[in-house]
């Protein structure tokens, strides 16, 4: 089994549908550009598949809020000597309007 270390992500944009299949419950599948990089010297930049399972909490306000897991694929560099690494796993809590 191949040894874990650190790695960093970031996306922008993402270009995301979501599928609610409960009125809290949804998934969600896109795309992004994403920035990936780990500590073993390897990195990525490059369109990168993506898929989502969220619950939108209810709240009282106007604000609303989420917890997400998400799985992002990275799948086509766009960028000379990167290589196409691994899948990467988030889990997110956010609030939005």
């Amino acid at each position: 089994m191949p040894a874990r270390g650190k790695a960093y992500n970031s996306t922008l944009p993402r270009l995301r549908y979501l599928y609610f299949v409960h009125p809290r419950v949804y998934l969600g599948a896109g795309l992004s550009y994403s920035e990936v990089r780990n500590d073993r010297g390897s990195r990525f930049g490059g369109i990168a598949g993506e898929f989502a399972l969220g619950y939108d909490i209810p709240t009282d306000g106007w604000a609303r809020a989420f917890i997400e897991l998400s799985v992002s694929q990275p799948a086509i560099p766009t960028r000379a000597h990167t290589s196409v690494l691994g899948p990467t796993v988030a889990l997110t809590f956010g609030v939005g309007l």
